[in-house]
Parts: C-alpha cells; sequence; structure tokens
C-alpha cells in the first residue's frame, strides 16, 4: 500500500450507510528547519491546504469533533511531527470499525530515499513524507521522516478493519513530494541524496478490531512516482495552495460528481486550469464508487447565507466567485427578494451589504407582517437567513493582463518605449513588476516574452530594439484574447445551455502523404473528454468534434482554436454549416473536423504543447442568420465593437477579447442565453519532417 505518498485522494465510501462514522485526519506541514528549506525551497500553502479541506469537510456535514488537525501554530501535541502524525495514525487503526469513513489528508514536501530493511520496491526507493521535525543530519543521514510503508501498513489495518479509507496526499513522490510557492509553481520536493538513513524504521504490529468484511480503498494521486506535485496562489486568491487540492475542493463543492470516477475528472479539469499541466495526477482503486459526499453540495448551484452587520454567502475563491459578482437572494419559496453585490471573498464565503435601497419584494413581506422596513429590514433578513438562499446573476469578466519588465542594463534605454507602448494597450494590459502574469526580460541583446505561469514557455524572442516592440504588442493582444475566451467559456460552463450540450470527441490518426497533405492510416478512435488527461493530437492527425444539442430549442455554435502560442483560430470544417454561422437544431447532432498541422509550410516548426477548444454557443433565433464569433480571430476590432451596447455574449466577448475593457459583466440574461466550453489538448511537435495539412483553422 505504498500508493499513500503519491498524492492521494482516497475514497469514503458508500453515503447510504447511515450509521457510519466520518473521521478525518488532516496534517499540513510548512514550517521546516533551515536547512530543509535551504535545500527545496520554503512552503507557504499547506497550512492554508488544510484549513481550506476543514471548510470544506464540515461544509460537507463532517462533525468537528471527528476531524483531528495537526498543523503549524498548534500546541505540541497537534504540531505535525513523526510522533504525533504516527499516534494519531495508530489511534485510527486501532478504533476503526466496519462501515466508518476515514480521510487521511497529507500536505507538505515529500521525498525519495533508498529503502530501509525490505527489498519490496522496484525502484529500490521508499516515498516518504516529511513532517515537521525532520532533520538532514551533519554526516549526511536523515531522521524523523514517515515512509510510505508505515502509512500503508496502519490504512492496511483500517481496511481490514471494515473501514473505508480516503487518503489525499498533496505532495510529490506520491510521485516525488514536491511543490512551490507564490504566483510561480514551486514542487514539494526535498532531493535527498542516497544515503544510510539514521535508524532502521521497527516492525509494525497494529491490533484492530476483527470484522469479516473488508473496507475499501480509493486513491487519487497528485503525481505518479519519480513526478511532482506544485503549489502556487491561485488567480483571485490570496492564499498559496497545493494545485491538487485547490482542484479537489473545487471538485467537491460543485455538487455536480457522484462517483469518485466523476470527482477525478472534476479535479483535473480544474488542475488543468489551474496549474496549467504542471501535475499529471494518477487514480487507482473503486473508483466507480459513489464518493462520501455525494448529495451534500446543493447542485443548483444556490448558496445558504447568513446575516448579521452584512450578508456572509456560503460561496467564495473555490467556488468562483469574485469581487463584482451580483447574488440574487431569494425566500425558501424560491421567490426572488433582492440582489446584492459581493465586496469581499475569501477561500469559502463572499461578503455584500445589506440592501440601503429599494427592494420592493423584500419590503413586501416586512409589511404583510406589519412591520416597518426602514426599522426591520436587517432583524428580519437576520432571523430568516437558514431558509434564505444566493443564486449568482453576473459574474465579471477581468481579463486585465499585468506585464513585468526585466531588462538587462544595456537594454534599459528600450524602457521607456516598451512602457509607452504598454500603455496603448490599456485599460486591458498595465505594469506591474510586483505580480505580473507575463514578463518582458532582456539577456544578450534578446528581448523574451514569457507568462508566469506554472510551466510555461517562452513565447517570443526578438531582438533588443526599437523596431521589436510592435511585435510584443502584437503578442500582448493575442494574450488578451486567449485570456478573455478562456474566462468566459469557464464562466458559462455550468449554465443550462451547456449542460444541455453533449459533447464528443474523437481522432482518426494521420501521416504526410508526400505531396504536402495528409492521409489516414486508421479508423477514428473516440476519446473520453471526460479523462484524467488531455488527448495528444499529432501532425496530419484530423479531430472530429460531434455535438447533441439536447436543448429545446436551436442553438448557434462557435469554436475555436486557442494555440500555445496565442495564436487564436476560428475553426470552419463543420458539416451542414449555413452562411454566417453553425446552427445545431433542437435534438440535432453536427460534426466539426480539422485536421492537425505542427509544420508549416516554409518546414517550419508550430507552437505545440498545451492547447484549447473553447467553445461558445447561444440560443439560435428562426428567421435569422445563425450568428458566429468568427470576427474574433483579427489581431484588430473592428470599428463598430467600440460602441455595440453590452448586451449579448457577443458584444463582451469583444469588448474583452480586443481589450476595449478590462472588466465586464456576465450577467443572468447572457447566462441563461449562452453557455461555454473548454477542452484541453495536447499537441506534439512534428519530428518526421511532414508537410503542412489543411489545418481549417
Amino acid at each position: 500500500m505504498r500508493g499513500v505518498l503519491y498524492l492521494v485522494m482516497l475514497c469514503l465510501l458508500w453515503p447510504g450507510v447511515s450509521r457510519a462514522e466520518h473521521r478525518a485526519l488532516l496534517i499540513g506541514v510548512t514550517d521546516y528547519a533551515p536547512e530543509v528549506t535551504a535545500l527545496a525551497g520554503p512552503l507557504a500553502g499547506p497550512v492554508h491546504d488544510v484549513a481550506l479541506m476543514v471548510d470544506i469537510f464540515a461544509g460537507a456535514g463532517v462533525a468537528a469533533q471527528n476531524m483531528t488537525v495537526l498543523s503549524d501554530g498548534q500546541d505540541a501535541q497537534n504540531r505535525p511531527t513523526r510522533a504525533n502524525i504516527l499516534r494519531a495514525l495508530d489511534e485510527l487503526a486501532r478504533t476503526a470499525t466496519p462501515d466508518d469513513h476515514i480521510t487521511l489528508y497529507l500536505a507538505g514536501h515529500g521525498a525519495q530515499v533508498p529503502v530501509a530493511i525490505d527489498t519490496t520496491e522496484p525502484d529500490g526507493l521508499d516515498e516518504v513524507f516529511l513532517p515537521t521535525d525532520f532533520e538532514i543530519l551533519p554526516g549526511g543521514g536523515f531522521r524523523n521522516m514517515i515512509r510510505d510503508d508505515e502509512i500503508g501498513a496502519r490504512v492496511d489495518q483500517m481496511i481490514a478493519a471494515g473501514a473505508d479509507v480516503w487518503l489525499i496526499a498533496d505532495t510529490c513522490h506520491s510521485g516525488s513530494l514536491r511543490r512551490s510557492v507564490g504566483n510561480r509553481a514551486v514542487p514539494r520536493f526535498v532531493a535527498l541524496v542516497p544515503t544510510v538513513t539514521a535508524g532502521a524504521d521497527p516492525p509494525i504490529d497494529i491490533q484492530t478490531n476483527s470484522t469479516t468484511r473488508a473496507g475499501q480503498f480509493i486513491g487519487f494521486y497528485a503525481a505518479a512516482p519519480g513526478a511532482l506535485a506544485y503549489e502556487t496562489t491561485p488567480a483571485g486568491a490570496d492564499t498559496a495552495h497545493g494545485l491538487m487540492t485547490w482542484s479537489l475542493a473545487h471538485a467537491l463543492r460543485t455538487g455536480r460528481a457522484q462517483t469518485y470516477a466523476d470527482l477525478a475528472r472534476l479535479m483535473t479539469a480544474q488542475l488543468w486550469q489551474t496549474g496549467g499541466g504542471l501535475s499529471e495526477p494518477a487514480f487507482d482503486g473503486a473508483v466507480g464508487a459513489p464518493h462520501v459526499f455525494a448529495g451534500t453540495a446543493q447542485t443548483d448551484r444556490t448558496f445558504g447565507l447568513e446575516v448579521a452587520e452584512g450578508i456572509t454567502v456560503k460561496a467564495g475563491h473555490v467556488d468562483g466567485l469574485r469581487p463584482g459578482a451580483v447574488i440574487e437572494i431569494k425566500d425558501q419559496a424560491g421567490n426572488p427578494l433582492f440582489d446584492v453585490t459581493v465586496t469581499q471573498v475569501s477561500l469559502t464565503q463572499a461578503q455584500a451589504p445589506l440592501p440601503t435601497g429599494q427592494a420592493p419584494a423584500l419590503d413586501a413581506l416586512l409589511r404583510a407582517e406589519q412591520l416597518d422596513p426602514a426599522r426591520f429590514r436587517s432583524r428580519w433578513l437576520a432571523d430568516r437567513a437558514p431558509t434564505l438562499v444566493g443564486r449568482v446573476v453576473s459574474m465579471p469578466l477581468d481579463t486585465t493582463l499585468s506585464v513585468g519588465l526585466n531588462l538587462g542594463a544595456e537594454d534599459d534605454g528600450l524602457r521607456p518605449a516598451i512602457e509607452a507602448m504598454i500603455k496603448t494597450l490599456a485599460p486591458a494590459v498595465r505594469h506591474d513588476d510586483d505580480t505580473p502574469d507575463v514578463q518582458i526580460a532582456s539577456t544578450g541583446g534578446t528581448l523574451g516574452l514569457r507568462p508566469v505561469d506554472p510551466g510555461a514557455a517562452q513565447v517570443l524572442d526578438l531582438p533588443a530594439r526599437p523596431d521589436a516592440i510592435p511585435a510584443l504588442a502584437d503578442t500582448l493582444r493575442r494574450m488578451i484574447k486567449t485570456r478573455a475566451l478562456l474566462a468566459a467559456a469557464v464562466t458559462l460552463n455550468d449554465s443550462a445551455l451547456a449542460q444541455a450540450l453533449d459533447v464528443d470527441l474523437s481522432v482518426q490518426p494521420g501521416i504526410d502523404d508526400g505531396t504536402g497533405g495528409c492521409k489516414p492510416v486508421g479508423p477514428a478512435k473516440r476519446i473520453d473528454i471526460a479523462a484524467l488527461h488531455p488527448p495528444t493530437i499529432e501532425h496530419c492527425d484530423t479531430v472530429a468534434l460531434t455535438l447533441r444539442n439536447d436543448n429545446p430549442w436551436p442553438i448557434d455554435v462557435s469554436v475555436f482554436y486557442l494555440a500555445s502560442d496565442f495564436q487564436v483560430y476560428f475553426l470552419t470544417g463543420f458539416d451542414g454549416s449555413e452562411k454566417g454561422g453553425w446552427r445545431i437544431p433542437a435534438g440535432g447532432t453536427r460534426t466539426l473536423r480539422y485536421t492537425e498541422a505542427t509544420r508549416a509550410p516554409d518546414g517550419q516548426t508550430v507552437a505545440t504543447g498545451q492547447m484549447h477548444l473553447a467553445l461558445f454557443a447561444q440560443r439560435g433565433k428562426p428567421g435569422q442568420t445563425p450568428f458566429d464569433l468568427r470576427y474574433l480571430q483579427q489581431l484588430r476590432p473592428p470599428p463598430e465593437t467600440r460602441s455595440a451596447p453590452v448586451k449579448t455574449l457577443s458584444s463582451v466577448l469583444a469588448q474583452a477579447g480586443f481589450g476595449l475593457a478590462n472588466r465586464r459583466s456576465i450577467d443572468q440574461t447572457i447566462r441563461e442565453q449562452s453557455g461555454g466550453w473548454t477542452l484541453p489538448l495536447l499537441t506534439r511537435p512534428d519530428t518526421d519532417g511532414g508537410a503542412l495539412a489543411d489545418p481549417q483553422k
């Protein structure tokens, strides 16, 4: 059971068992000895990870007395030392009974070391978790680490006692326990040199309650053996978190996952959005079983409230909420009372002021009870808060791009010209050297542009001369557009229209036909778009995207290919197209096809790596030409977009995508009429020198 140290999410099984007790042990280690921090770098996220998971578990119904937290900053008995961690694991193993649900959560540094007393590991290495009292000895040895076998033996005892175990290990060596901090993702990993470990770990013999029924285990790993798990500060948040923990919390809060497989898919999709594909989780065990929290979250995307001096909405950054979001407050019968605008957002909560202006529906209820609205609004709301809910009716679309400058002394004369160029792109672009999204740097007479994103590659290399600045500006424009399209598609993913759109993907392999074209070499293969890893598309492969419209009315669809170098292409290779756009009737199915090309006509390699298909759908209007968004692939906006009223999805995307505004709202009207999808793919470089296929993009 060495799976422990792979960033694991283990299942709490079978929610239908009414008498099962749900207990959780949550461990977060941020405070390491100076020599460990000097070797591996500081961590900031684990303590925040634990707080987030405690909040998530409590919201899902786990009693406070059933959660044991070992984290930095607590008293001696609750610090995450080796002794305290093993003592807590021993207690869970000793007291486990049939049908218990036990969650084990680990966040901190991980590593690999030579096996100590056995040879069962094929690679001769043990994965280890590093508690806060882990030491690197002067002679080169180590002390106070926890081996995967030690954790595994205790998990085995819990399962043997009939308990179902969910193990979540946000470390590397889940693969390789390595992590990072800040906007740049850093691995949670300590590279320990192969040496003799100080003190062999004793054999484990834990007595448990006997049972004839063994529990079940499901493992979700943040990284495979030898791979890395990362932490960063997610967009909108003000605290660092493990990428896997953040994504898991998001998946749990959606309420859309019924099985562990569902949860894994949602988590992986969010992981790609947040971490850019840095971490590749692995999963094993009974992933088809219903997860323990299934049914505890509200699937209609309404949130509970508390009312005191203001309104607290029980949704936050992890739910995708942002300042500026408009929340509609509804009573127990579902009747709208008033709207509020969110002013502050934390991880799992948001704050909004009490209504001070007109609120006719609310005041009518007070008058019906012979209460003066001016005097009793806040008291009435506080009394009825448990029966009230909030629903997001408008979400801000913030596409501001911050740019930092890191110019060498020899190129510093370019700074005024670059700063002036950035001002011409305002308000969507701003100069910010402290927390940039992208950095312009110069070395050796070359200007480079690189996103400050996890694992991002260099986008542009140009001579450090004034005539290179227009090319920099054009690349920044493409970045603005890509960010806007992705953000809008993600915001609209949970709309009713999007949920009633069935998306199917297949790929037919192809090869260069020797004349500059492509030919198929095998049958098309259906790709599970809910799979845990994005599919890889190679040169000459034909991608088919089939959409079935389960809405009761026709929809118009636009699909964009967002390349890894921020080029934006409008895809036109679809069946049954009409002039101006792609319409799918109610209950109808349409297929779009394009052939991947990772080599340009002049033989140059096209940008490859992570890319996205971004899909937008809007309710079609009979008698009118289907709308399309193809003009968004232009580098600069058509003249009419500057004065267009921002009342439709098309106008919002135009304003945001061309940098005409840095903040727009996707309001309830747009959400009711529109939907969005994003599908991450990986493109692989053409290593065979094949000619360009017709990309239809």
